[in-house]
């Protein structure tokens, strides 16, 4: 039996192969909620496809496909009426281009993917809520890890804390809402607000309205001085009051709508933001995992994404999901992974440059393009394997302690990564 993963090769070839294929011009899968594939052909012009072309098609891929075949194959342009038209139209403007598709015949090939979620994901037009042409308008930066548990959110605090000590404005979201930490980590001694995002989300789906003000409801400034200096005050949307309730809201926000409905409450969340805080840096610590909430994040938010790995194969192969995602964006943004939890050099004094060369063949194969130069992946710049050294201190962290001492190493990791993300963005950081 044809596996999910061969369907559209095998589809493909058989189209190819079929006597009537030096007339195609453009082909489509659309590939349904089950995984069963369906065809839009369409033909050069003065050229039909004959019912006993369209059968002898129909029966191959059938014996190829199996329970994967869909049964059914259009002719685009064919039929006038209304319906098949407005069809027709819908078809187009959702299809994607399938880029890389192996034809031997220099056809153009489309794909149309029906899901269940994770369209946010599967997007290569996905563009962020503004663009960075105005330097009014605030970097989105998305905080991202495959798997948990890698100082991701630790590192975000302090690159924030390092950017407010800088005279930045920053605000920061919790946007990892089915596990929750950074509201806690950096209101520590502080009152939360009453409600989150996770408020402000099914409160906006349900109303249609964004509520008048973010503070103090929603929104905490996080002010003090031995943290931020003379700098201006962090604002910290947490993800909300992790109490009873919490899970039954979390249950009501259908994020894959988001994706598709005309005004997501994500934008309009961090549009408010921007227009009430007006912050140079809008950070976002983004859920671990491939969750639609993730994917939405990273493909369709953010100017930036910093994602955080370890030398493992679990690290290695979520990496490897998620790259080549991010690289087959129409629009590319930038990307840098962060070497997290780095084993002591006296240990292994070779651990970072062995994880920067394996980065640079994953950047290599999954993100830059034939006619790109990469960057040396030993450069001190280069976007690939940025190291964040393992240190007992910050085990367990729960306050933010730790992040105070992470702020008084000179010269150290977590400054290197925020003037990173300055020379990414083409924006002043530290």
């Amino acid at each position: 039996m044809t596996r999910f993963d061969e369907v559209l090769g095998e589809t493909l070839r058989h189209v190819e192969a079929a006597a009537f294929a030096l007339h195609l011009q453009s082909a489509t899968i659309i590939r349904d909620l089950q995984g069963r594939v369906r065809l839009v052909l369409e033909l050069q012009r003065g050229h039909g496809l004959a019912d006993a072309d369209r059968q002898a098609l129909a029966q191959s891929l059938d014996a190829a496909l199996g329970p994967y075949w869909g049964g059914q194959i259009w002719q685009q342009g064919k039929r006038q009426d209304a319906t098949y038209r407005a069809l027709e139209a819908q078809i187009n403007s959702q299809r994607q281009l399938w880029a890389g598709a192996p034809t031997t015949r220099g056809l153009t090939w489309y794909k149309l993917e029906r899901t269940f979620s994770k369209s946010a994901w599967l997007s290569d037009t996905a563009q962020p809520p503004w663009d960075l042409d105005d330097p009014v308008h605030p970097a989105l930066v998305a905080f991202y890890s495959f798997k948990g548990g890698v100082g991701r959110t630790t590192a975000l605090a302090t690159v924030a804390f390092l950017l407010a000590r800088a005279g930045r404005r920053v605000a920061v979201l919790d946007l990892d809402l089915e596990a929750p930490g950074l509201g806690a980590l950096l209101l520590t001694g502080i009152a939360p607000p009453d409600m989150g995002v996770v408020d402000y989300l099914l409160e906006v789906e349900l109303t249609g309205r964004a509520p008048v003000t973010l503070t103090p409801d929603y929104a905490v400034i996080q002010n003090e001085q031995s943290l931020i200096g003379d700098g201006p005050g962090i604002i910290v949307l947490p993800a909300g009051r992790t109490n009873a309730a919490f899970l039954e809201k979390i249950a009501r926000l259908d994020f894959e709508k988001f994706v598709t409905q005309p005004h997501n409450p994500l934008v309009q969340l961090l549009e408010q933001i921007r227009a009430t805080y007006t912050p140079h840096f809008i950070l976002l610590d983004v859920r671990s995992g491939l969750h639609d909430l993730g994917g939405l994040s990273l493909n369709g938010l953010s100017h930036l994404d910093v994602l955080f790995g370890l030398d493992t194969v679990q690290s290695w192969e979520g990496l490897s999901v998620v790259l080549p995602l991010l690289g087959a964006r129409t629009q590319r943004r930038e990307v840098l992974l962060v070497h997290a939890m780095v084993t002591p050099a006296r240990y292994d004094p070779d651990a970072n440059e062995r994880f920067r060369r394996h980065a640079f063949d994953l950047f290599h194969d999954f993100y830059y393009r034939d006619d790109e130069d990469m960057p040396n992946p030993m450069a001190e710049d280069a976007p690939y394997g940025i190291p964040i050294p393992y240190t007992d201190d910050l085990l367990n962290l729960s306050d933010l302690t730790g992040v105070t001492t992470l702020l008084t190493v000179p010269q150290g990791p977590y400054q290197r990564l925020a003037r990173l993300i300055g020379t990414y963005l083409a924006r002043e950081t530290v």
